[in-house]
């Protein structure tokens, strides 16, 4: 009936670690929210890198894996889903990421995320 469903509810799901359990702090929502907040970091970013190669534009799909202390010990590019090919802007924002300060594991995990930044040049009124 109705109250085995409930009971069933309230058993604690044994703990193991994938992307849907996470620690405080490393919720994806939590890692959107740090990287949304240096968002003009990475901007900048852009901006120089688009004065060098006029026009680009499009997703950059950033990595980066913490360390359980919230270090980030990699960082990288997904290039299958980014229209942006440039070493020196994942790099840049790679070293924006480096300086946020992560949460720490509760339990000791890594965790490897990615963001999908999109880019397009600023069209300044003549």
């Amino acid at each position: 009936g109705i109250s085995a469903g409930i009971v069933a509810q309230n058993q604690p799901a044994a703990p193991r670690p994938n992307a849907h359990d996470r620690d405080p702090g490393r919720t994806q929502q939590d890692l959107i929210t740090l990287i949304k907040s240096h968002r003009d970091e990475a901007r900048a970013c852009y901006d120089a890198a688009e004065k060098k190669t006029p026009g680009m534009q499009g997703n950059i799909d950033i990595t980066w894996k913490l360390d359980p202390k919230g270090k980030v010990v990699e960082t990288g590019v997904d290039d299958s889903k980014s229209d942006i090919h440039d070493p020196v802007l994942v790099k840049c924002i790679g070293d924006v990421i480096r300086k946020i300060p992560w949460a720490a594991s509760q339990r000791g995990f890594e965790t490897t995320a990615h963001y999908p930044f999109n880019f397009h040049p600023h069209h300044h009124a003549p």
